[in-house]
């Protein structure tokens, strides 16, 4: 047999043994004639043992050679990926467009500001450009989310955490008004304090914590900049801020609130009633948005006289939302109002099992009058698990014609106000465009826990898509379900849309 060889270019080899891969002698070594005496024999095993040791050092030899080899080639696979990303798409973005992409991630997301790994700084990790822009962009710190402290850590290293982070974002937020969520947990002077002394920054402020809460009323406290505010649950002590100037938006409850009701331009209120709405938009008389959340069963004493009339010049955006309603409310609430700039209607309800009623006849002339009254242009609607008959949603629909925005969100299913929806939408096939229900329609969205019919939005796309020479610019198919159903019905989503794209087919 050859020599072992170990290397190709220097030569390099072990000497070869025959007599191991030898079968008979392997079997029976006393057979060896030279091996028959005992010197023999003990001589060979030497010579075998200084060869085992020759191969055992080259071998390990080859396995130091393997793991650095190994190194460097993960080494290199790093610096070939490094290479290839310099001309990454990523890379091309003007700093401009980077910023308003960590917007987006920083302002919307809704992250909990636990320790120093909070967005900015996780964004500031990923290449020294994105460091150097996100150090030199104080908004990208000034919003400000406390809530819980981190799960399995003890209460003084989260509150140290906390402080910590705080510090760090008013420090490099520098004098940018600061958006800011205090949830329950963020107790303690060390994590309070430094927001408090930052007050004049406030621009918008979700509280839940009872020692910020407590200062808000404070006559001295310097709520100059504060424009958005939102104050969860039931007040139960009074809030009192008609001093603050600048407030245009607030969302909470209007009982025990004491705020600048004339200068707000957006307000969401929990409201119990017809006549609680209607007390609650009389206050609001400039508001630009409206949104009456939590209407509840009707009793004698709640609802509206004939003589109870508001009118609202600059009101464009009106939401009403019912929370264990067994009676319609339409009938109760839109007679009695005037809304010359309407543009936006949304009405329904927060549960499929509590749906919003709509009477066939009364519903339809309530909403009707209302809006022939004010002389409005409704462009926008949506409607929330209401309970509708599938002749009476088309009249409502064909007494909306300039409608270019409708979203429906109900459970999904056949007999669902979405699928309603869809079939009213989609004219009869002998009928053509000329029957079809507002026809100005460019945003149709849908949402619900249930992947629609993909036949059924075939058939609409086909007739009302831009594609095909229709005016639906954009259909949305959003879910909103949590758990396994989400996962489940995502991926059915995700299915559903190629499907989509390959019957309705692309623009010609």
């Amino acid at each position: 047999m050859a020599p072992f060889m170990l290397c190709d270019d220097c030569q390099s080899s072990l000497p070869s043994h025959d007599y191991i891969h030898d079968t008979e002698v392997s079997k029976n070594p006393s057979s060896t004639p030279h091996l028959q005496d005992k010197q023999s024999a003990e001589g060979h095993a030497a010579d075998v043992q200084r060869a085992y040791l020759q191969y055992d050092e080259a071998r390990q030899k080859a396995v130091l050679l393997v793991q650095r080899l190994e190194l460097e080639m993960e080494a290199m696979k790093a610096y070939m990926a490094g290479v290839r990303s310099i001309h990454a798409p990523f890379r091309r973005l003007v700093p401009e467009v980077l910023l308003r992409i960590f917007t987006f991630a920083v302002v919307d997301a809704d992250y909990s500001l636990r320790d120093l790994s909070s967005t900015p700084v996780v964004l500031g990790q990923v290449c020294s450009l994105w460091r150097e822009l996100v150090c030199s962009s104080p908004h990208l710190w000034a919003s400000i989310h406390v809530r819980r402290p981190v799960p399995g850590l003890n209460e003084a290293a989260s509150r140290d955490g906390f402080s910590r982070a705080i510090q760090h974002h008013l420090l490099r937020s520098a004098a940018r008004p600061l958006s800011l969520k205090v949830g329950h947990y963020a107790d303690g002077e060390a994590v309070v304090e430094p927001l408090l002394l930052e007050s004049h920054r406030w621009e918008d402020l979700t509280v839940e914590n009872h020692a910020v809460f407590a200062r808000l009323s404070d006559p001295t406290f310097n709520l100059s900049s504060l424009t958005t505010l939102c104050v969860p649950g039931v007040l139960r002590r009074a809030l009192r801020l008609e001093n603050a100037t600048a407030l245009r938006n607030y969302k909470g409850t209007r009982v025990n609130a004491f705020l600048p009701w004339a200068q707000l331009t957006s307000a969401t209120l929990a409201v119990s009633s017809p006549r609680d709405c209607f007390q609650s938009m009389k206050r609001c008389q400039n508001a630009v948005s409206f949104t009456g959340e939590g209407l509840c069963c009707l009793r004698t004493d709640e609802l509206l006289s004939v003589d109870d009339m508001l009118a609202l010049p600059n009101l464009r955006e009106l939401r009403l939302r019912s929370e264990d309603v067994r009676t319609s409310l339409a009938e109760h609430i839109f007679p009695h109002l005037t809304v010359p700039r309407l543009s936006s209607l949304e009405f329904g309800a927060c549960k499929t099992h509590l749906p919003w009623i709509w009477h066939s006849k009364t519903s339809l002339q309530a909403l009707q009058d209302c809006v022939e009254r004010s002389r409005a242009t409704l462009t926008s609607l949506t409607l929330s698990y209401v309970k509708i008959k599938s002749a009476d949603l088309k009249e409502l629909l064909g007494t909306l014609p300039f409608l270019e925005h409708l979203c429906v969100a109900d459970e999904g299913g056949d007999r669902s106000l979405i699928n309603l929806a869809v079939n009213t939408l989609t004219p009869a096939a002998r009928s053509g465009r000329g029957d079809m229900c507002i026809p100005r329609l460019r945003d149709l969205e849908l949402r619900m826990r249930w992947n629609p019919n993909c036949e059924k939005l075939t058939r609409l796309l086909r007739v009302r898509s831009v594609a095909n020479s229709g005016a639906l610019f954009s259909l949305t198919l959003r879910l909103h379900e949590e758990g396994w159903v989400a996962d489940w019905a995502r991926r059915d989503l995700l299915d559903l849309l190629p499907s989509l794209v390959v019957k309705v087919g692309m623009p010609k």
